[in-house]
């Protein structure tokens, strides 16, 4: 405690914690990126721009490199061609990326080997017509 009015008291081990959060979760987000180039572009643009809250921006990193794993690395590379500086862009990003692909996926269709033979019937439209005009 000090005597003096007004000074302002603080202990440099609580910084040094949090420091040591901080770099906990770099090398995390080192671990997760293929690239060390690119995930050290990441971590410095998000350092830059978002000093107060790293911690919060790796976290957001982390996250998204976990739900979206085959995506993360393309996404950093994205972030960088768009000039966008936040974890939440990139997380947006990351999701993008799995729902393209998924749609891509989902494209190809796989037939059942059980009625690959079967064809559907023809018939003349004047059937359908007389249908419509309430006749059978």
């Amino acid at each position: 405690m000090s005597e003096d009015k007004g000074q302002v008291i603080t202990d440099p081990a609580h910084r040094h914690r949090s420091q040591t959060k901080r770099d906990q979760l770099v090398a995390q987000v080192f671990e997760l990126l293929d690239d060390t180039e690119l995930a050290n572009g990441l971590i410095q643009t998000l350092h830059t721009h978002y000093p107060r809250h790293t911690i919060d921006q790796l976290k957001i990193v982390l996250q998204s490199a976990k739900q979206h794993p085959q995506h993360i690395n393309e996404a950093v590379k994205e972030l960088n061609r768009l000039g966008l500086t936040s974890a939440n862009d990139l997380r947006d990003i990351t999701i993008s990326l799995d729902i393209q692909y998924g749609k891509h996926k989902a494209k190809q269709a796989v037939i059942n080997e059980k009625y690959k033979d079967m064809t559907a019937p023809e018939r003349h439209p004047d059937i359908y017509l007389k249908v419509l005009q309430g006749g059978r």
